[in-house]
Protein backbone atom coordinates (compact mmCIF):
# COMPACT_ATOMS: atom_id res chain seq x y z
CA UNK A 1 0.00 0.00 0.00
CA UNK A 2 3.19 2.40 0.86
CA UNK A 3 4.76 1.60 -2.21
CA UNK A 4 1.56 2.27 -4.10
CA UNK A 5 0.79 4.86 -2.50
CA UNK A 6 4.06 6.42 -3.08
CA UNK A 7 4.57 5.80 -6.99
CA UNK A 8 1.08 7.49 -7.75
CA UNK A 9 2.54 10.28 -5.79
CA UNK A 10 5.59 10.81 -7.25
CA UNK A 11 3.03 10.86 -10.53
CA UNK A 12 1.40 13.84 -9.45
CA UNK A 13 4.57 15.70 -9.77
CA UNK A 14 4.96 15.66 -13.57
CA UNK A 15 1.24 15.41 -14.91
CA UNK A 16 0.64 18.78 -12.68
CA UNK A 17 3.55 20.38 -14.34
CA UNK A 18 1.93 19.43 -17.68
CA UNK A 19 -1.69 20.87 -16.96
CA UNK A 20 -0.55 24.17 -15.66
CA UNK A 21 1.97 24.38 -18.64
CA UNK A 22 -1.53 24.10 -20.68
CA UNK A 23 -2.88 26.79 -18.79
CA UNK A 24 0.08 28.96 -18.92
CA UNK A 25 -0.44 28.60 -22.80
CA UNK A 26 -4.31 29.02 -22.95
CA UNK A 27 -4.18 31.90 -20.82
CA UNK A 28 -1.89 33.35 -22.94
CA UNK A 29 -3.33 32.42 -26.49
CA UNK A 30 -6.73 33.92 -25.13
CA UNK A 31 -8.02 36.97 -26.85
CA UNK A 32 -7.24 40.47 -24.79
CA UNK A 33 -4.34 42.06 -23.40
CA UNK A 34 -4.18 43.30 -20.29
CA UNK A 35 -2.63 47.06 -21.31
CA UNK A 36 -6.60 46.92 -22.49
CA UNK A 37 -7.69 46.69 -18.92
CA UNK A 38 -5.60 49.69 -17.68
CA UNK A 39 -5.39 51.86 -20.34
CA UNK A 40 -7.84 53.99 -22.52
CA UNK A 41 -8.87 52.13 -25.89
CA UNK A 42 -7.18 55.25 -27.14
CA UNK A 43 -3.66 55.81 -25.68
CA UNK A 44 -0.66 55.85 -27.32
CA UNK A 45 1.85 52.91 -28.66
CA UNK A 46 4.84 53.81 -26.56
CA UNK A 47 2.23 54.03 -23.37
CA UNK A 48 0.74 50.41 -24.03
CA UNK A 49 4.74 49.59 -24.94
CA UNK A 50 5.21 50.47 -21.34
CA UNK A 51 2.53 48.68 -19.67
CA UNK A 52 4.08 45.60 -21.58
CA UNK A 53 7.22 45.85 -20.44
CA UNK A 54 6.29 46.23 -16.97
CA UNK A 55 4.54 42.90 -16.99
CA UNK A 56 7.44 41.08 -19.23
CA UNK A 57 4.44 40.73 -21.87
CA UNK A 58 6.95 42.53 -24.21
CA UNK A 59 9.29 38.55 -24.31
CA UNK A 60 8.01 35.99 -26.67
CA UNK A 61 5.67 33.79 -25.18
CA UNK A 62 8.73 31.02 -24.97
CA UNK A 63 10.87 33.09 -23.09
CA UNK A 64 7.91 33.94 -20.72
CA UNK A 65 7.34 30.30 -20.01
CA UNK A 66 10.54 29.50 -19.71
CA UNK A 67 10.96 32.15 -16.87
CA UNK A 68 8.03 30.81 -15.28
CA UNK A 69 8.73 27.41 -15.19
CA UNK A 70 12.28 28.01 -13.87
CA UNK A 71 10.11 30.41 -10.86
CA UNK A 72 7.25 27.79 -10.59
CA UNK A 73 10.16 24.28 -9.94
CA UNK A 74 12.32 25.91 -7.96
CA UNK A 75 10.59 28.95 -5.89
CA UNK A 76 6.72 27.94 -6.03
CA UNK A 77 6.40 31.06 -7.38
CA UNK A 78 3.25 31.90 -10.09
CA UNK A 79 4.55 35.27 -10.36
CA UNK A 80 2.92 38.63 -9.31
CA UNK A 81 -0.46 39.83 -9.74
CA UNK A 82 -0.85 42.67 -12.88
CA UNK A 83 -3.48 44.73 -10.28
CA UNK A 84 -2.40 44.35 -6.95
CA UNK A 85 1.34 43.63 -7.47
CA UNK A 86 0.83 41.06 -4.69
CA UNK A 87 2.99 37.44 -5.21
CA UNK A 88 -0.50 35.19 -6.85
CA UNK A 89 0.40 32.28 -4.93
CA UNK A 90 -0.26 34.57 -1.38
CA UNK A 91 -3.34 35.81 -3.09
CA UNK A 92 -4.24 32.26 -4.11
CA UNK A 93 -3.83 30.75 -0.19
CA UNK A 94 -5.64 33.21 1.60
CA UNK A 95 -8.83 32.87 -0.33
CA UNK A 96 -8.59 29.04 -0.61
CA UNK A 97 -9.28 28.85 3.58
CA UNK A 98 -13.16 30.12 3.02
CA UNK A 99 -13.12 27.70 -0.31
CA UNK A 100 -12.42 24.29 1.82
CA UNK A 101 -14.78 25.80 4.10
CA UNK A 102 -17.18 26.10 1.53
CA UNK A 103 -16.74 22.63 0.36
CA UNK A 104 -15.35 20.41 3.27
CA UNK A 105 -18.96 21.63 4.72
CA UNK A 106 -20.49 21.17 1.76
CA UNK A 107 -19.69 17.62 1.06
CA UNK A 108 -20.60 16.77 4.44
CA UNK A 109 -23.79 17.77 4.06
CA UNK A 110 -23.99 16.45 0.48
CA UNK A 111 -23.05 12.27 2.12
CA UNK A 112 -25.31 12.67 5.25
CA UNK A 113 -28.30 13.34 2.98
CA UNK A 114 -27.63 11.08 -0.18
CA UNK A 115 -26.41 8.41 2.21
CA UNK A 116 -29.54 8.51 3.82
CA UNK A 117 -31.71 9.10 1.39
CA UNK A 118 -30.47 6.90 -0.98
CA UNK A 119 -30.39 4.26 1.44
CA UNK A 120 -33.88 4.46 2.48
CA UNK A 121 -35.33 4.75 -1.08
CA UNK A 122 -33.72 1.55 -2.10
CA UNK A 123 -35.48 -0.18 0.36
CA UNK A 124 -38.98 1.48 -0.34
CA UNK A 125 -37.70 0.68 -4.11
CA UNK A 126 -41.00 1.08 -6.36
CA UNK A 127 -42.88 2.36 -4.04
CA UNK A 128 -44.16 6.00 -3.20
CA UNK A 129 -41.60 7.33 -0.87
CA UNK A 130 -39.10 5.87 -3.31
CA UNK A 131 -41.00 7.63 -6.53
CA UNK A 132 -41.03 10.78 -4.84
CA UNK A 133 -37.40 10.85 -3.75
CA UNK A 134 -35.99 9.71 -6.65
CA UNK A 135 -38.24 12.70 -8.58
CA UNK A 136 -37.02 15.25 -5.97
CA UNK A 137 -33.50 14.14 -6.46
CA UNK A 138 -33.56 14.30 -10.37
CA UNK A 139 -34.68 17.44 -10.25
CA UNK A 140 -31.84 18.62 -8.41
CA UNK A 141 -29.57 16.93 -10.40
CA UNK A 142 -30.35 18.31 -13.33
CA UNK A 143 -30.93 22.12 -11.85
CA UNK A 144 -27.32 23.70 -11.99
CA UNK A 145 -25.94 24.68 -8.43
CA UNK A 146 -25.75 28.49 -8.72
CA UNK A 147 -29.63 28.39 -10.20
CA UNK A 148 -30.45 26.60 -6.69
CA UNK A 149 -28.36 29.34 -5.21
CA UNK A 150 -30.26 32.08 -6.38
CA UNK A 151 -33.62 30.20 -5.37
CA UNK A 152 -32.67 29.73 -1.78
CA UNK A 153 -31.24 33.44 -2.12
CA UNK A 154 -34.45 35.09 -3.45
CA UNK A 155 -36.43 32.94 -0.92
CA UNK A 156 -34.66 33.12 2.68
CA UNK A 157 -32.32 36.29 2.24
CA UNK A 158 -34.37 38.52 0.36
CA UNK A 159 -38.11 37.71 0.26
CA UNK A 160 -38.36 36.74 4.02
CA UNK A 161 -34.82 38.18 5.30
CA UNK A 162 -34.09 35.26 7.61
CA UNK A 163 -30.43 34.66 6.76
CA UNK A 164 -27.61 37.00 4.97
CA UNK A 165 -27.18 37.12 1.73
CA UNK A 166 -23.52 37.96 1.14
CA UNK A 167 -20.19 37.26 3.03
CA UNK A 168 -19.01 34.92 5.60
CA UNK A 169 -19.40 37.15 8.39
CA UNK A 170 -21.29 40.33 9.50
CA UNK A 171 -19.77 43.74 9.64
CA UNK A 172 -19.88 43.97 13.95
CA UNK A 173 -18.04 40.36 13.61
CA UNK A 174 -15.13 41.23 15.90
CA UNK A 175 -17.20 42.60 18.44
CA UNK A 176 -19.11 39.68 18.98
CA UNK A 177 -18.45 37.86 21.97
CA UNK A 178 -17.02 34.15 20.72
CA UNK A 179 -20.54 32.27 20.95
CA UNK A 180 -21.42 34.79 18.84
CA UNK A 181 -19.19 34.86 16.44
CA UNK A 182 -19.65 31.03 15.75
CA UNK A 183 -23.21 31.74 15.21
CA UNK A 184 -22.61 34.42 13.22
CA UNK A 185 -20.50 32.45 10.81
CA UNK A 186 -23.61 29.80 10.83
CA UNK A 187 -26.05 32.01 9.67
CA UNK A 188 -23.74 33.53 7.04
CA UNK A 189 -22.92 29.62 5.51
CA UNK A 190 -26.32 28.13 5.81
CA UNK A 191 -27.07 29.37 2.44
CA UNK A 192 -24.06 28.36 0.56
CA UNK A 193 -23.46 25.26 1.97
CA UNK A 194 -27.04 24.10 1.51
CA UNK A 195 -26.69 25.00 -1.76
CA UNK A 196 -24.02 22.91 -2.63
CA UNK A 197 -24.86 20.48 -0.16
CA UNK A 198 -28.17 19.91 -2.21
CA UNK A 199 -27.00 19.98 -5.30
CA UNK A 200 -24.21 16.95 -4.64
CA UNK A 201 -26.66 15.01 -2.07
CA UNK A 202 -28.17 14.09 -5.28
CA UNK A 203 -25.06 13.29 -7.23
CA UNK A 204 -24.35 10.72 -4.28
CA UNK A 205 -28.37 9.49 -3.86
CA UNK A 206 -28.23 7.85 -7.41
CA UNK A 207 -25.17 6.11 -6.78
CA UNK A 208 -26.02 5.06 -3.53
CA UNK A 209 -29.43 4.19 -4.32
CA UNK A 210 -28.70 2.29 -7.86
CA UNK A 211 -25.88 0.16 -6.09
CA UNK A 212 -28.31 -0.64 -3.32
CA UNK A 213 -30.93 -1.86 -5.67
CA UNK A 214 -28.58 -3.60 -7.35
CA UNK A 215 -26.77 -5.50 -4.71
CA UNK A 216 -30.27 -6.13 -2.98
CA UNK A 217 -31.50 -8.17 -6.63
CA UNK A 218 -28.21 -10.02 -6.75
CA UNK A 219 -27.74 -13.28 -6.38
CA UNK A 220 -26.34 -14.32 -2.77
CA UNK A 221 -28.18 -11.66 -1.41
CA UNK A 222 -31.17 -13.92 -2.88
CA UNK A 223 -29.48 -17.02 -1.38
CA UNK A 224 -28.76 -14.76 2.15
CA UNK A 225 -32.83 -14.78 2.30
CA UNK A 226 -32.66 -18.38 0.85
CA UNK A 227 -31.01 -19.49 4.23
CA UNK A 228 -33.44 -17.50 6.57
CA UNK A 229 -30.58 -14.50 7.48
CA UNK A 230 -32.69 -11.80 9.33
CA UNK A 231 -33.78 -8.79 7.07
CA UNK A 232 -32.09 -6.05 8.83
CA UNK A 233 -28.57 -8.07 8.82
CA UNK A 234 -28.99 -8.71 4.93
CA UNK A 235 -29.71 -4.83 4.21
CA UNK A 236 -26.86 -3.04 6.68
CA UNK A 237 -24.49 -6.36 7.08
CA UNK A 238 -24.53 -7.55 3.14
CA UNK A 239 -25.97 -5.06 0.65
CA UNK A 240 -24.92 -1.69 2.28
CA UNK A 241 -21.58 -2.83 2.92
CA UNK A 242 -21.26 -3.76 -0.75
CA UNK A 243 -22.47 -1.06 -1.99
CA UNK A 244 -20.26 1.99 -0.05
CA UNK A 245 -17.00 0.13 -1.90
CA UNK A 246 -18.17 2.14 -5.70
CA UNK A 247 -19.71 4.79 -3.29
CA UNK A 248 -16.29 5.70 -1.59
CA UNK A 249 -14.51 6.01 -4.91
CA UNK A 250 -17.51 8.07 -6.38
CA UNK A 251 -16.53 10.92 -3.60
CA UNK A 252 -13.09 11.01 -4.28
CA UNK A 253 -14.00 11.21 -8.18
CA UNK A 254 -16.61 14.14 -6.87
CA UNK A 255 -13.78 16.32 -5.30
CA UNK A 256 -12.93 18.28 -8.59
CA UNK A 257 -16.57 18.88 -9.45
CA UNK A 258 -17.60 20.11 -5.75
CA UNK A 259 -14.33 22.15 -5.83
CA UNK A 260 -15.05 23.89 -8.93
CA UNK A 261 -19.04 24.55 -7.81
CA UNK A 262 -18.01 26.10 -4.75
CA UNK A 263 -16.18 28.62 -7.18
CA UNK A 264 -19.49 29.87 -9.09
CA UNK A 265 -21.43 29.44 -5.22
CA UNK A 266 -18.77 32.45 -3.91
CA UNK A 267 -19.33 34.04 -6.83
CA UNK A 268 -23.29 33.95 -6.02
CA UNK A 269 -23.26 34.52 -2.12
CA UNK A 270 -20.10 37.14 -2.41
CA UNK A 271 -17.55 34.82 -0.58
CA UNK A 272 -14.38 35.72 -0.35
CA UNK A 273 -13.07 32.72 -1.49
CA UNK A 274 -11.25 31.76 -4.95
CA UNK A 275 -14.08 32.06 -7.16
CA UNK A 276 -14.20 35.71 -6.56
CA UNK A 277 -10.26 35.68 -6.77
CA UNK A 278 -10.16 33.89 -10.47
CA UNK A 279 -13.40 36.20 -11.54
CA UNK A 280 -11.44 39.48 -11.00
CA UNK A 281 -8.47 38.01 -12.53
CA UNK A 282 -10.66 36.87 -15.43
CA UNK A 283 -12.27 40.14 -15.75
CA UNK A 284 -8.47 41.85 -15.25
CA UNK A 285 -6.68 39.51 -18.10
CA UNK A 286 -4.26 39.26 -14.58
CA UNK A 287 -2.17 36.30 -16.11
CA UNK A 288 -0.13 35.25 -13.26
CA UNK A 289 -3.28 34.74 -10.55
CA UNK A 290 -5.07 32.83 -13.48
CA UNK A 291 -2.69 30.86 -14.19
CA UNK A 292 -2.27 29.77 -10.54
CA UNK A 293 -5.92 29.27 -9.66
CA UNK A 294 -6.40 27.07 -12.61
CA UNK A 295 -3.31 24.93 -11.80
CA UNK A 296 -4.32 24.67 -8.09
CA UNK A 297 -7.83 23.82 -9.74
CA UNK A 298 -5.92 21.14 -12.05
CA UNK A 299 -4.21 19.70 -8.78
CA UNK A 300 -7.38 19.32 -7.52
CA UNK A 301 -8.79 17.13 -10.22
CA UNK A 302 -5.35 14.69 -9.83
CA UNK A 303 -5.83 14.56 -6.40
CA UNK A 304 -9.50 13.95 -6.24
CA UNK A 305 -8.60 10.77 -9.03
CA UNK A 306 -5.67 9.40 -6.31
CA UNK A 307 -7.97 9.59 -3.04
CA UNK A 308 -10.44 7.74 -4.82
CA UNK A 309 -8.04 4.83 -5.59
CA UNK A 310 -6.42 4.80 -2.38
CA UNK A 311 -9.95 5.11 -0.51
CA UNK A 312 -11.36 2.01 -2.52
CA UNK A 313 -7.93 0.06 -2.15
CA UNK A 314 -8.31 0.43 1.94
CA UNK A 315 -12.28 -0.55 1.54
CA UNK A 316 -11.87 -3.52 -0.59
CA UNK A 317 -9.21 -6.14 1.12
CA UNK A 318 -8.96 -8.20 -2.26
CA UNK A 319 -7.27 -5.16 -4.09
CA UNK A 320 -5.06 -5.13 -0.98
CA UNK A 321 -4.62 -9.13 -1.14
CA UNK A 322 -4.01 -8.81 -4.87
CA UNK A 323 -1.35 -5.92 -4.96
CA UNK A 324 0.54 -8.07 -2.04
CA UNK A 325 0.64 -11.09 -4.16
CA UNK A 326 1.81 -9.56 -7.08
Amino acid sequence: MSAYLFRRLIGIVPVVLIGATLIFILVHLAPGDPATIFLDPNAAIHTREQIGERFGLDQSVATQYLKWLFGVIFHFDFGNSFTTGRPATEMIVEALEPTLILTVLSLILGIFIGIILGIYAAAWEGRAFDKAISAIMLFFYSMPSFLIGVLLLGLFAVRLDWLPSSQMASLFHNQLSFGGRILDSIRHLILPVTTLGISFSAVFFKYIRGSMVESLHSNYILAARARGVESGKIFYKYALRNSLLPFISTIGLTLPMLFSGALIIEIVFSLPGMGRVMFYAALARDYPVIIAAGSLAFFSVVVGNLLADVFYVIADPRIRLKGRSS
